[in-house]
């Protein structure tokens, strides 16, 4: 239970910080809503939203590192920890997910 919350953190913060940065960054976080929280392939994705299968192949690792800088804001929230500890539960949390 602990982890999920911690990922809805994560990706509450990353839509937050989308929402400031426009609409590009708003489709990397529905591309990894859509993913990861449906399950979709990103050539399925990209069927259902009309776009080039290419543009949303470029911007997955954009998005994976946009969630994974939230994901790390919430670790050093909650454990104010080091780098090395942040990054270590990061890893943890999203093997746990995978």
């Amino acid at each position: 239970a602990w982890a999920s919350a911690v990922l809805r953190e994560a990706n509450r913060i990353q839509l937050e910080r989308a929402r400031e940065a426009g609409p590009d960054a708003i489709r990397r976080h529905r591309l990894l809503a859509a993913r990861y929280g449906e399950g979709l392939p990103i050539r399925e994705i990209a069927k259902r939203w009309d776009l080039d299968p290419t543009l949303l192949h470029r911007d997955y690792p954009k998005a994976r590192k946009e969630f994974r800088s939230a994901l790390e804001a919430v670790i050093r929230d909650l454990s104010g920890g080091e780098r090395a500890s942040i990054e270590a539960e990061c890893a943890d949390l999203l093997a746990h997910f995978s």
